[in-house]
Order: structure tokens, then sequence, then C-alpha cells
């Protein structure tokens, strides 16, 4: 279960498993160098066939969501929940009370404000599918919008994991969709995706089987502190991704090492940005990505687990969430 990207893009050259926390964008480092103009091509391990991270726990499907979707709050390199659609939010001092303001600028790809409505309808979607989700809701007394950009959560006893859970980046991934279409039934698969995320999905472009095409969403705002882990800001560099699916893992390791992958992503003028290109001799050989990938799945893997035993796997989910910020760039967001 290993992502590829070309060399030319990738420094770390491999993405997370979403067993090891679902780097779902395949934010997989693109460099420092502005990239407009650039598409970036990337090997995934699987096709996308469900769209909807709600219904599906795939790992893709996972990564797919958070490519075209956004979440109330992301983790930081250390797994500490961090705003990212909530602008501020106040937890009573009886811990039984949580309201959100969700910051300004969000739009959904439609064109659409992002009200508390929609996060309302959203949550209440998620937690029917969601083991965590599924806590919140035993313990869940409300959870109503107040006005268009502030909701409440009412418990009837604290549960200290909401923010975490809320934050987590694996499936199923707690996103915030449009009221219309979080009113559909949660066992049912949506038919249209409407995100607010970085990217927006080309649906026209999309060939099963072959490749799924994400471009840049030029109406998203980011947060202005700068990316830490899954959190802050997420500032997309390039104008387009395409996930191309090689079923055969021998043929994308191939693609790899030929350098064929990510060879779409240089300047319209036709020459590599500055600082991608790499000797081959300073690259990490196909066998040694496919270790530091194993290294990072068993250090991440348990953190849905964590959110229910109460075990402490902190520290070697942060060790393999350092690699994130690496991991962000390759697909132009950083």
């Amino acid at each position: 279960m290993l992502d590829i990207v070309s060399r030319r893009f990738k420094p770390l050259g491999v993405t997370l498993t979403a067993a090891a926390l679902a780097v779902s964008l395949s934010w997989l480092g693109a460099g420092e160098a502005s990239a407009q103009g650039q598409t970036i091509s990337a090997v995934m391990q699987a096709d996308v066939t469900i769209f909807d991270p709600i219904v599906n726990t795939a790992d893709i499907t996972s990564r797919f969501a958070l490519m075209v979707y956004d979440t109330l709050f992301s983790l930081d390199e250390n797994l500490v929940p961090q705003p990212q659609m909530v602008g501020k939010y106040e937890i009573s001092a009886d811990g039984l009370t949580y309201t959100f303001t969700l910051r300004d600028g969000l739009k959904f790809h439609d064109g659409t404000p992002v009200t508390a409505e929609d996060v309302v309808a959203s949550l209440k979607r998620w937690w029917v599918k969601d083991g965590g989700g599924q806590i919140i809701q035993k313990y869940s007394k409300e959870l109503t919008a107040v006005d268009d950009k502030t909701f409440r959560l009412v418990l009837t006893q604290p549960y200290g994991l909401v923010l975490d859970t809320l934050a987590k980046p694996d499936a199923n991934v707690p996103v915030i969709m449009p009221k219309r279409l979080a009113a559909t039934d949660p066992n049912q698969a949506i038919t249209e995706i409407v995100g607010s995320g970085p990217f927006k999905f080309a649906k026209d472009e999309w060939v099963p089987g072959s490749k799924v095409v994400f471009t840049k969403n030029t109406d998203y705002v980011p947060r202005s502190e700068p990316a830490n882990g899954f959190s802050g800001g997420k500032v997309v560099k390039v104008d387009r991704v395409e996930w191309v699916v090689l079923p055969d893992p021998q043929s994308a390791i191939q693609a790899l090492n030929r350098g064929q992958k990510g060879q779409q992503g240089r300047h319209r003028s036709g020459h590599a940005p500055a600082g991608h290109a790499r000797h081959p001799a300073h690259q990490p050989s196909a066998a040694a990505l496919y270790r530091r990938a194993g290294s990072a799945c068993h250090a991440m893997a348990g953190q849905s687990a964590r959110l229910h035993d109460g075990g402490d796997r902190r520290p070697h989910l942060v060790e393999g969430l350092r690699l994130v910020p690496d991991l962000r760039r390759a697909n132009g967001v950083q």
C-alpha cells in the first residue's frame, strides 16, 4: 500500500498510508519554489471507486477526501488538534459545552458560503458511521447552529477527545460538505462532490481505472499560520494534480525509477523548476522508499485505537507525523 511520486517532485518518495493517518491530500513535497502552471502526477496504491469518505473507509477514499474537503480541526506535528475551518472556540468550565465560530473566507466549490448549518448536518451524518464520532453522539445532548457562523455542541458528560476526534485525518474523515448533500442517508454514497478544500475534483476528466484529476481551488483562503503537521495554512503551489492508476506494483516502481511519473510537472516553458531536479545518486532506492513507508506505517498505525483504549501511542505517532511537512509539499501544498 504505497503511493509513488516521481523523484523529481518528491524528495521523500512515499506517502503514509491511511493506516498511517491517511495523508489524504497526498501532500508530498514539491519543493519550496513556486510551481504555478505545473502538474504533479502521482501513482497511488489504489484507484478511487467510492468518493464518499462517510460511506467508505478505504485509504484512498480518505486521501481523496482531504484533497477536496476541509475539516474543522487538524493535527499539528505533536498530534495536538489545531483549528482549521474553525476561527475560534470556547469550552465551558464544566467541559460540557463547546461553542465554535467558523473563520472568514470559507466557501464551497459551488460558490456558496460554508455555514454552521452545513457543519451540523455534516457532523450528524459523519457520527453515525465513525467510531469516534459515535462516542461524541452518545454523549451529545444537542448539536445546533446558533447563527450563520456559530454552532454549539452540548454534552451530557465531559469527553476529553472531542477536538482530537474532529481533527482525525483517517477514516472516517469528518469532512464538511453542503447541507443539501449531508442530508444524504449515511449508508448511501453521495453522487456530487462539493467540498471547500484546496483542490477541486475535475469529474469531467476522471477516467475510472486510469486517473483522477484535481485542479487548484483558486477561491480557497488558507489559514495565516505556517504549515505544521496537518494543520496550518494549506498554500497550493501547483495548478493540477493527477493520481495515475498503475495496478501492478512493479510497474509503479519502474515508473518511479525511470522518472516517468511527474514529468508533466515541468513549467509550461518545458523546463523543470529550479531546485526540483536531483542527481540520481542522491535519490533513495525503491527498496529504501518501501522501508521508510513501512516504518512510517508502523509508527503511526493505531491512531483510531488510541481514541478508544486510552493507550498512549503519541510518541510513536509524533515520530511518524514529522514526515508530514515533506509529504504535504509534493502535491503542491505548503
